[in-house]
């Protein structure tokens, strides 16, 4: 107490001290920027590893059913009471589903919807999923230009058709080179293109001339995921029923460290630890943005949503989510509140799966040093190879890149080290 005068002087009622209040921050006051994602749960044919919340709808020649787009128009306007009008929107996510089923003229209206109740950034990205199928022609891929979509993700998996047949996937190796060359020649700034590791009857050759014939194309965003067997997908049943050999867990990171290192050879970075591009620009900024901790508002049947120090899901039946609408609510089924503790977790969580993080914007977070929170975990990851610190950037290595959702899970309390969705366990 050598430093405290006991004068009796002064009535403290608030935290910094004003004293501190600067004209430079006043341009950060309203900047508290969000993102949104839109849910389209139709499917002409739902994939058999999809553990997604869809519905197979066929009749969808004037788009998907309006009772559900009605609906989504509605949430939409409810949200708008919820935010306010110095908020502003960075990114747009359009995902499913099957986005491409919606019709020109319900493109049009949602955009319309969405640029009535949400306020974009001038610069901004807006994504929207597609499937190389018979629900996309020309004419649509022009409008989703001419309405500002700025980035195209498209589902790929594999070009070797048997393996698409047998995976349960509704298009051909063909119909994938004819929606992406109109998406090319109609002129989209980033088009990514998804793969999927680990595919029943895939073996080195027929991955690796996947991973080929894409290099080829030079996308912009090359993905690879990791096909995984839930247990509410119509692949697991058809493994468990018809006992079908699967991919075994070595086979399958063998694999993914040969494309890796092809990817790599041919110019492309680890945008973060399962996404390749270019250049810098070509991120994806949706996931970096809420990778970071930047809000999300989930739009849709079982959209999941982040705000502030909540996490919260919509429900995941229809006639819950049509009714909660109607009556005037958001759409919400379950909330969490999580700790200071658990934010902590999460930072470091995307930090490794980002590939590089700058662990002074972890202090400037939360006023305190990694190291005093993390030093054991982060430790643990140096000394495996999976990490490195240079001065104050942590840099994820390559065999971090391949392990990530395994040794991110260093930092989860004891108690959450145990949770996960329920799949098939590869041997």
């Amino acid at each position: 107490m050598k430093n405290i005068k006991l004068v009796r002087e002064d009535f403290i009622n608030q935290y910094p001290p004003i004293g501190i209040a600067n004209k430079k921050d006043i341009s950060s006051l309203w900047k508290d920027e969000y993102n949104l994602y839109i849910h389209i749960p139709y499917c002409i044919k739902k994939c058999d590893f999809c553990y997604y919340k869809s519905f197979e709808y066929k009749s969808f020649k004037n788009g998907i059913p309006e009772e559900y787009f009605l609906a989504l128009l509605k949430e939409m306007e409810l949200y708008e009471n919820y935010l306010s009008k110095t908020r502003q929107c960075r990114t747009v996510y359009i995902g499913g589903g099957t986005p491409g089923m919606l019709s020109s003229k319900q493109f049009k209206r949602l955009f319309a919807a969405i640029f009535s109740h949400f306020n974009l950034l001038s610069e901004n990205e807006i994504c929207v999923e597609i499937r190389p199928g018979t629900e996309i022609d020309e004419e649509k891929i022009i409008i989703l230009k001419e309405l500002g979509v700025t980035r195209i993700s498209m589902g790929c998996q594999s070009l070797d058709d048997d393996i698409l047949r047998l995976n349960g996937r509704n298009h051909s190796s063909d119909m994938f080179y004819k929606t992406y060359n109109i998406i090319k020649k109609v002129g989209f700034p980033v088009v990514n293109v998804d793969i999927m590791s680990g595919l029943l009857g895939e073996d080195e050759g027929t991955f690796l001339s996947t991973i080929d014939k894409i290099l080829r194309l030079n996308p912009e965003n090359i993905t690879i995921y990791k096909l995984e067997l839930y247990y509410n997908s119509k692949l697991y049943k058809k493994v468990y029923d018809q006992h079908i050999k699967v991919m075994s867990n070595e086979e399958e990171i063998k694999l993914v460290r040969l494309a890796y290192k092809k990817i790599l050879e041919e110019g492309y970075f680890l945008g973060d630890n399962f996404s390749f591009v270019c250049k810098p620009e070509e991120l994806h900024l949706h996931r970096s943005a809420t990778w970071s901790g930047e809000d999300m508002i989930g739009l849709g049947l079982s959209s999941h949503s982040k705000r502030g120090m909540y996490i919260y899901q919509n429900y995941s039946e229809l006639s819950k989510y049509f009714k909660e609408l109607q009556e005037g609510h958001l759409p919400i089924q379950r909330a969490y509140h999580f700790s200071v503790k658990e934010n902590m977790v999460r930072e470091m969580i995307f930090a490794v799966k980002g590939m590089k993080y700058d662990l002074t914007n972890f202090e400037k977070k939360f006023g305190v040093d990694a190291m005093i929170v993390f030093g054991d975990e982060l430790n643990e990851l140096k000394k495996g190879g999976f990490i490195r610190i240079d001065k104050e950037e942590m840099i994820t290595s390559f065999e971090g890149a391949i392990f990530a959702d395994d040794i991110v899970k260093v930092f989860y309390p004891k108690e959450q080290k145990q949770i996960e969705l329920g799949h098939y366990k590869r041997i």
